[in-house]
């Protein structure tokens, strides 16, 4: 196996002849804060984040999409980049285009020219990797209604001045991954299969075809009511809207409040004609679902009459007829998972007590870390180890696990892409949940800081 670093550090080259007095004879671009890779069969791709000074606010982050030719080296500059702002997480990587997702708050002028209101305004972006420059490949302009700002970072619903309904809603809400450390898909915007795109906002769920698609899948917009909105989970070409509320309930001595979490399936039948489900109720939060949409994965808690106490549980659901039904359930209960499509990854570290002070106390120490593989639908262990150190899960998909030792500085991969011959790596680096890419054979580890390594895994 061969490691080689793309992105490593900042470099300045000099001239060391006089050694009293070297001399920088040039500043080199060499981009480390690397948060996202995309491999293509020529080019790579990188998302980059950057700390710009400001003289009189201190300093802001902004991301940058970078674009190289395969085969430079770290000091090459990119073809050509993309500037991002501070929109870094609605992107969504499909082959060699890339959506991204911004909005924005547009004036409404009335007829005395004089601002009575804002829309929110929807664009949907689409870059083709392997073209020329940063022009969009598509575009798509969605006007999801009234948007009204009564404060900075705060909306209300709008009746006039604009002529739209919309309900406002922060950002945060409208726009976001949910639990995405454990590899959840719910979110909003999402992805589907069939080449578009789909976003809820406030009662309306719309779809836009993006991408090669866009030129013949118009917007759509579909009323959907959904209280306690939390997000857009897909399911294939399909998709789940999941909303969840609060309740009060007694047990023992105490009240505690109880998520009650339902889903509500919508399916495509064609672009025009869309079925809308009655809302289902599920135990715990959805993270994730089968492509067919029979299989629905949550997580939650449960009180144990037993013991007095609370478990936690990562659940696979039969969902039909209406209906939810628990197949079968992991229990979490010192354990961390990453649910990567149909299969979840589980580490557990095992202790042992050690006897430490002079009065007879011990303390826990860490010996080894269990890992294990679960096809969901199945059941089925497909892969399991156990680690000589004790880490910590930080990221799990396309094949590969990573898991973190911080005291020593150890990561270890392990690459189950083929689950007769997973390989083990281990490196001198820390990952932070930064995601992995691979192609040709190769992995490429995004480290943040130390920038991407990549893992020739045929040699």
């Amino acid at each position: 196996m061969i490691f080689s670093g793309i992105q490593v550090c900042d470099r300045k080259p000099a001239d060391i002849s006089d050694l009293d007095e070297p001399k920088i004879t040039a500043r080199v671009p060499f981009y480390s804060n690397v948060i996202d890779f995309h491999a293509l069969p020529d080019r790579y791709v990188e998302i980059v984040y950057e700390r710009n000074y400001e003289l009189d606010y201190g300093y802001s982050y902004s991301w940058t999409m970078k674009v190289f030719a395969e085969g430079t080296n770290d000091l090459a500059a990119p073809l050509w980049e993309l500037d991002l702002g501070y929109n870094s997480d609605n992107r969504f990587w499909d082959g060699s285009l890339i959506h991204i997702v911004t909005e924005e708050a547009k004036e409404c002028l009335s007829d005395w020219l004089i601002t009575s209101g804002y829309r929110r305004i929807i664009t949907i972006s689409t870059y083709d990797l392997l073209g020329d420059g940063p022009e969009p490949y598509s575009e798509k302009v969605i006007d999801a209604g009234d948007w009204y700002r009564s404060a900075p970072g705060t909306y209300y619903q709008g009746t006039s001045g604009c002529d739209g309904q919309g309900q406002g809603q922060g950002s945060s809400q409208v726009f976001s991954r949910y639990n995405y450390y454990l590899g959840s898909e719910l979110g909003n915007p999402v992805m589907l299969n069939g080449g578009y795109m789909a976003i809820y906002t406030s009662g309306n769920l719309w779809l836009a075809g993006v991408g090669r698609y866009s030129s013949f899948l118009p917007v759509t917009n579909i009323k959907v009511d959904c209280d306690n909105f939390i997000g857009l989970l897909p399911s294939g070409g399909d998709l789940f809207l999941v909303r969840g509320e609060y309740q009060r309930v007694v047990i023992g001595d105490s009240e505690p409040s109880l998520a009650i979490y339902e889903v509500v399936p919508v399916r495509f039948q064609s672009w025009s004609n869309t079925l809308v489900g009655d809302g289902i109720v599920v135990p715990g939060i959805p993270l994730g679902s089968s492509d067919d949409g029979k299989r629905l994965y949550t997580i939650c808690s449960w009180y144990m009459e037993e013991t007095e106490d609370w478990t936690t549980t990562l659940n696979v659901l039969s969902i039909a007829d209406g209906q939810a039904t628990l197949i079968w359930a992991l229990s979490l209960d010192g354990r961390s998972f990453w649910i990567d499509g149909d299969t979840a990854v589980v580490s557990e570290i095992v202790y042992e007590y050690s006897d430490y002070y002079n009065d007879g106390r011990s303390i826990r120490v860490p010996i080894q870390t269990n890992v294990f593989i679960v096809d969901l639908p199945s059941a089925f262990v497909t892969w399991a180890t156990v680690t000589d150190i004790h880490t910590y899960l930080t990221y799990a998909g396309n094949g590969v696990v990573f898991f973190t030792q911080y005291s020593s500085g150890v990561l270890l991969i392990l690459d189950y892409d083929d689950p007769l011959d997973v390989i083990e790596y281990r490196m001198p680096y820390y990952n932070y949940g930064y995601p992995a890419d691979r192609a040709d054979g190769r992995l490429y580890i995004v480290m943040g800081r130390y920038g991407v390594v990549t893992i020739d895994r045929d040699r």
